[in-house]
C-alpha cells in the first residue's frame, strides 16, 4: 500500500452499518481499491490471533527532499556501513546487496553508501566495507556475508559514542585527505602531528564521534606509523599501512564501527550531491513462537 500509492479495499464490506455515525469519524472503510494521492503515506498494520499474540505496525513511507541540481561523479573508495538484528540477518543483508549492486552496476556507490548509512544502521550486528567501485563492493560483500554466517558478527553492547586519539608524525599528503572529506586546512596547526590531530578530530565530528581523553577512553584511534603508546586500550590505527590515505582513513572508521562505536557514514561521504535510492528489503528470519510440544 505505502510503496505502490494505493488504499485497497476491505475484503468482504459492501455497505457501512447504519448504527455507526459515519460522518462523526475521520475514517473512511473502502469498497474498491483507490490512489492513495496523499502525502506522507503512513498505515496501520494489525495482526491479532486467537492466542492472544497480536502485532501492530505503522509503516510510513521515508519521504527525503531530493538533492538540487545533479550529482557530479564521484571517484574514489566509500565506506558502506551495514548492520541487522541477528548474524545471520546481517549475512543476507550482505548477500540481498550484493545482488542487488550485480542488477544496478551504473548506480552511485557513494549514493548507496548514503542510504545504507541512513537506513541499515543502528542494530546489535554490525560491519562495513570500503569499496571504491559497485564490482568490488560485491566482492566485499559476498565476504562479509560469509564471515557473518561462519564467525557470528559482535553484538553490540554499550554504544561507544567517542573516542581518543593518538598521533603520530605521520607522513601523508594532505590534499587528498582535505578534498576526500570536505575539509579544510586547519587552521594554526604547528606541524605535522598538530595537524592531523585537528583533521582527525573533524572527521570525528563529521561521523557523529566525539573525541574523549585516553584516560577514559574506551576505543583509541591512532595515527600515523609510530603513534604514542596507549596502554591495553583497544586501537584502531590509519595511515599505518601502505594503502592509499584516503581508503585507510575509511578503513579505520568501518573498524571502529565495527567495535561497536556509533559512526555516521554520511560524514564521511565526499563533497557533493548523493541521492537517496531504495535498498533491498530486510531479511527477515521468520522466527517461529509457538508451543513446539503442543
Amino acid at each position: 500500500m505505502v510503496r505502490d500509492g494505493l488504499h485497497p479495499a476491505q475484503p468482504g464490506f459492501c455497505e457501512p452499518s447504519p448504527r455507526i455515525p459515519w460522518a462523526d469519524f475521520p475514517i473512511e472503510v473502502k469498497t474498491v481499491t483507490q490512489s492513495w494521492m496523499d502525502t506522507p503515506r503512513i498505515a496501520g498494520v494489525h495482526s491479532c490471533s486467537f492466542s492472544g499474540t497480536n502485532v501492530h505496525v505503522i509503516v510510513a513511507e521515508d519521504v527525503v527532499p531530493a538533492p538540487k541540481g545533479s550529482a557530479a561523479a564521484i571517484e574514489g573508495p566509500v565506506m558502506l556501513a551495514l548492520s541487522a538484528a541477528t548474524p545471520a540477518a546481517l549475512s543476507g543483508r550482505a548477500c540481498a546487496l550484493a545482488a542487488w549492486l550485480c542488477e544496478t552496476p551504473a548506480l552511485s556507490l557513494a549514493s548507496v553508501a548514503r542510504s545504507t548509512a541512513r537506513t541499515w544502521t543502528g542494530l546489535a550486528c554490525a560491519d562495513a566495507i570500503v569499496a571504491a567501485t559497485p564490482a568490488e563492493a560485491v566482492q566485499l560483500l559476498t565476504k562479509l556475508a560469509a564471515r557473518a554466517a561462519e564467525a557470528p558478527a559482535p553484538r553490540r553492547g554499550k554504544v561507544l559514542r567517542s573516542v581518543a586519539l593518538a598521533i603520530g608524525e605521520a607522513e601523508f599528503a594532505r590534499a587528498p585527505l582535505l578534498a576526500a572529506f570536505g575539509q579544510t586546512l586547519p587552521e594554526g596547526a604547528k606541524g605535522k602531528a598538530d595537524w592531523a590531530d585537528r583533521l582527525f578530530a573533524a572527521l570525528c565530528e563529521a561521523a557523529g564521534l566525539g573525541v574523549a581523553s585516553p584516560a577514559s577512553a574506551e576505543i583509541v584511534l591512532a595515527v600515523g606509523p609510530e603513534p604514542p603508546a596507549v596502554g591495553k586500550t583497544p586501537v584502531v590505527r590509519a595511515l599505518a599501512d601502505d594503502l592509499p590515505p584516503v581508503r585507510s582513513v575509511l578503513e579505520a572508521f568501518a573498524a571502529l564501527s565495527r567495535h561497536g562505536a556509533a559512526v555516521d557514514a554520511r560524514g564521511l561521504l565526499p563533497p557533493g550531491l548523493h541521492e537517496n535510492v531504495a535498498l533491498p528489503p530486510y531479511p527477515f528470519q521468520h522466527e517461529r513462537f509457538w508451543f513446539n510440544d503442543v
